[in-house]
């Protein structure tokens, strides 16, 4: 993947999703992903689908969403559906569950 950042852009972030550990732990993924490709980002975490739709209603500027797909309320295949409507966005990562048995 390639992402182009110019002249020291900070980059947003969204991570969504309803289990805190999962938000946290998506954090540091991210954060480390940006550490190694030295990209400036901010990162903010909504607990819920809804929280995450109102606050894009105000200001829809950002650059990455990773959507959890089970959530409990709202989705993130209806929260998807939603952005789609809109906006014009051709890709839309959405966050699969998956347990380690």
């Amino acid at each position: 993947m390639i992402l182009t950042i110019t002249g020291g852009e900070t980059m947003r972030i969204a991570i969504c999703d309803d289990e805190i550990l999962q938000l946290e732990l998506l954090k540091h993924y991210v954060e480390k992903w940006a550490k190694e490709e030295e990209i400036n980002c901010t990162i903010e975490l909504f607990k819920s689908a809804e929280s995450f739709h109102f606050q894009w209603l105000e200001d829809s500027s950002y650059d990455i969403i990773l959507l959890d797909i089970q959530m409990a309320e709202l989705s993130g295949m209806e929260l998807a559906k939603l952005i789609r409507e809109k906006m014009n966005i051709y890709k839309l990562y959405l966050l699969l569950p998956y347990q380690i048995i």
